[in-house]
């Protein structure tokens, strides 16, 4: 495996950048630091990435696009955060990150948001797709401009450099093992989920009716909330469905505007104790697992998904580092009160 400078800097105990700087005899690095870095270099055997260096020698500024489909929300925050970081450890290389956010699940706006990111120079793009034929060609012919692109959070059909997130569908499997286990036989589901045309909630809700169907035939899937990521939104969409679904004792939460959901599932008034799962551990769940609302979140990440977009991408556009892979999962963990408290 070829030696990177991000080893030489573990080694040297510097930051990427400064390795960079001195590795191509650029100002700002002291002489014996650079003189140390060069010896580690020399040791190890590396060789300098073509691509990388004449980027540098051109001084060509770097533009990663970013596309969010949705306003922030706690997921998107942590995602965003991943990105910000893997920004500051790029950032001596003259990447430029470049965001926009989109208003609704409208591919006609995701559509001009891309073109008005092509219109600004990106050289890569970081995208949150719509499941719409028209994204998916629109993407397809940035990789013909030689545009690169990587998904993020959630997948569809389309030629790009990876995918990386969570796999949806498993994450689906694992709810839906979750709601067995607390349900028991005969328990009755109620699934909020978010807008259906991303994809990888249509994926996630999948997972869950296999897993449901094969092991736990006994139990009712009573109905699916698709829920605006909006806090408010979601909070009078579910409250208008808990009243029809009271006789629910298990209520799955996949949106990212989890705190308007719980507290309509705290307002209605069920037949029966309620058994609750969420995604991720943003403050409104951790909040509601401290209080018994909540018995168990699987966590998806975030964080180290947006990270991960960056520097794959960083990786190949600036490196010349193809991923092994062009499914790179973040793994899920299983959290309940025992774990956090």
């Amino acid at each position: 495996m070829a030696v990177t400078i991000k080893k030489i800097a573990e080694l040297a105990g510097v930051s990427v950048g400064t390795v960079d700087r001195a590795l191509n005899n650029r100002k700002g690095v002291n002489q014996e630091v650079a003189g140390r870095i060069k010896e580690i270099a020399d040791s190890v055997g590396y060789v300098p990435n073509t691509v990388a260096k004449g980027l540098v020698a051109r001084r060509k500024e770097v533009k990663i696009g970013v596309i969010i489909h949705t306003p922030k929300h706690a997921f998107i925050e942590e995602l965003l955060a991943g990105i910000q970081a893997a920004n500051k450890k790029i950032a001596d290389y003259g990447v430029e990150i470049m965001a926009r956010y989109g208003e609704g699940y409208d591919a006609d706006s995701q559509i001009r948001m891309i073109d008005e990111l092509v219109d600004e120079g990106i050289h890569a793009l970081a995208i949150i797709p719509l499941n719409d034929k028209r994204v998916v060609d629109k993407l397809e012919e940035l990789r013909k401009r030689g545009i690169t692109v990587a998904l993020m959070v959630s997948d569809i059909d389309v030629d790009c450099l990876a995918y990386v997130g969570c796999d949806l569908y498993r994450g689906g499997r694992i709810i839906g093992g979750l709601a067995g286990m607390l349900g028991g036989r005969d328990s009755k589901v109620v699934y909020c989920t978010a807008p259906l045309e991303i994809l990888g909630n249509v994926r996630r809700l999948d997972g869950l009716k296999d897993v449901l169907q094969e092991r736990y035939p006994d139990i009712h899937l009573l109905g699916v909330c698709e829920l605006q990521n909006d806090d408010l939104a979601a909070y009078r969409q579910a409250a208008i469905a808990f009243k029809e679904y009271r006789d629910a004792d298990t209520i799955v939460v996949t949106t990212g505007c989890t705190k308007g959901v719980l507290s309509a599932i705290e307002e209605t008034v069920f037949e029966k104790k309620v058994n609750v799962i969420t995604l991720d551990l943003a403050k409104p769940v951790e909040q509601a697992m401290a209080r018994g609302l909540v018995q168990a979140t699987v966590v998806q990440h975030p964080f180290l998904q947006g990270k991960k977009v960056i520097e794959t991408l960083f990786n190949y556009v600036v490196m010349g580092k193809v991923p092994d892979s062009k499914k790179i999962y973040i793994d899920t963990d299983i959290k309940i009160y025992e774990s956090i408290f």
